[in-house]
């Protein structure tokens, strides 16, 4: 598993294994509240890109990328010449005669696109493509989501969203952003999206994306921030905003994973220890106060972490051990209403992954089952009752779990035998959610998650990546 995990926004990837195959999403989230959504028992392939209405929470086909604003069809060109050594390359051409990829989109080996990685945010999907291109679905003005082109990025090699916030990290070391916060903004072509150039860094390894701020890990290993500043998210002391210069977190040094927040950022630093800045109303700094901070405090306690996640307002650590430590959050975390010492989470011993979503985490343990601590508003536990714990409680009926990935409020499993297994969202607000695992059909032989904000997509072993939840925003591709 990679050191530097970064998230879209809205939750994380766990996993059991300590390999990752190429192109595997890891997200270390932030939230925004939206809309109610849940999971589907159904699933119908549709081709990302211009898609027909669809007001059904089903699982669809995100990676092939046909130019069609009609129908789930490919557009024929009937005119375009065609023959057999074209169609692994022709983006008119693509996979068969007459089958034209979208704009922009490059056709890889008779496909559409050849997506190599998924950031699902709340208002926005985004695709790295192996070209190194990058696009997005937003819903435009005519109500169709279409993928936008983030002009000028043909070198991406890191993809990290959160909200309406996105960035990439280029081969060069480089950081661009779009989204929210005049990180960028539409072009007089209306799915063409310009990226802010981001001054100042030219060697970043890692990013975190906030949901309105964003840091780098640089070679060196420190840390270097920027966007908005209002709660200390930046940790330069200085309470000024930026969007396209750096700010360099002082003090902070030997950094190997970071982790963005709502308003706060976490490092984990070669010693074991973490330390963190920004907001921390609800005590998610872990130094025991409620104060916000605009510089590192060192979390009390925690001195050999090997994993780092973090909630909307809480944050939490897997130990060498294999023990959780979690701080903040309050009482929806089942932490009381005052900051509390940091100390390992009872029941949560054996932990081989974490995942974080908005007022929950759930920890993987060796044995492939699943517990979680936090808020159950929304059967975040898998089970009806309690409303919240601060002590560990078993998803029931979940077995051989090799992935765990949390969103807002729901979190889903992928399963030894490649199944898809989903719970919470919607039990209390009239959602379709489940306070019960329930089995995503129409899911097999699944090799990757990616579960964040309202949205969950797989990623079959072979085929387009397929999505279900949270539309409104046409982060799915359809409207």
């Amino acid at each position: 598993m990679s050191q530097f995990r970064t998230t879209p926004a809205g939750g994380l990837v766990a996993q059991r294994s300590l390999q990752r195959s190429p192109g595997m999403v890891s997200i270390l989230a932030a939230f925004t509240l939206a809309f109610p959504i849940g999971c589907s028992s159904g699933v119908r392939e549709l081709e990302l890109g211009a898609l027909p209405d669809s007001s059904e929470l089903e699982a669809m086909s995100v990676s092939d990328l046909l130019n069609d604003e009609a129908t789930d069809e490919p557009t024929l060109e009937e005119s375009a010449p065609c023959d057999d050594s074209s169609l692994r390359s022709d983006p008119k051409n693509c996979g068969a005669c007459g089958y034209a990829c979208a704009e922009h989109v490059p056709c890889v080996e008779g496909r559409c696109g050849d997506v190599v990685q998924l950031s699902v945010g709340i208002t926005m999907t985004c695709a790295r493509l192996s070209t190194g291109q990058v696009l997005c679905w937003l819903r435009s003005a005519d109500g169709i989501a279409r993928p936008a082109l983030i002009e000028g990025l043909s070198d991406a090699v890191e993809l990290d969203t959160d909200g309406s916030l996105g960035c990439v990290r280029r081969a060069s070391g480089k950081v661009a952003c779009w989204g929210d916060y005049d990180f960028g903004s539409f072009s007089s072509s209306p799915f063409t999206l310009v990226a802010t150039a981001i001054k100042g860094i030219d060697d970043a390894i890692g990013l975190a994306v906030g949901s309105n701020h964003a840091c780098a890990l640089r070679a060196d290993a420190t840390v270097a921030c920027w966007g908005k500043n209002t709660l200390g998210q930046l940790g330069n002391a200085t309470g000024h905003s930026s969007t396209g210069v750096v700010y360099a977190v002082e003090t902070l040094q030997g950094v190997v994973q970071l982790a963005a927040g709502g308003a706060h950022t976490c490092a984990r630093l070669d010693t074991g220890a973490v330390r963190c800045w920004g907001s921390n109303s609800e005590g998610q700094l872990g130094d025991n106060t409620t104060e916000q901070r605009s510089q590192p405090v060192e979390v009390s306690g925690v001195l050999d972490a090997v994993d780092l996640v973090l909630g909307e307002h809480h944050s939490c650590v897997r130990l060498r051990s294999g023990q959780v430590s979690c701080w903040g959050g309050g009482p929806t975390l089942g932490l009381g209403r005052e900051p509390q010492p940091v100390t390992p989470v009872p029941g949560f011993a054996g932990a081989s992954a974490i995942a974080a979503g908005y007022q929950h985490t759930c920890a993987l343990h060796d044995t492939g089952r699943v517990s979680c601590i936090g808020t159950n508003q929304e059967g975040e536990f898998g089970v009806e009752k309690p409303d919240s714990s601060a002590v560990p409680v078993d998803v029931p009926e979940l077995f051989d779990v090799v992935e765990l990935s949390a969103g807002f409020l729901q979190t889903c499993a992928r399963l030894l035998d490649g199944r898809v297994e989903c719970w919470g969202t919607g039990r209390t607000q009239g959602g379709d959610g489940s306070a019960v695992p329930v089995q995503v059909d129409g899911l097999s032989e699944i090799t990757e998650l990616a579960v964040a904000g309202w949205a969950s997509c797989a990623r079959p072993s072979t085929g387009p990546w397929r999505c279900w939840g949270g539309n409104y925003k046409g982060q799915l591709g359809v409207v």
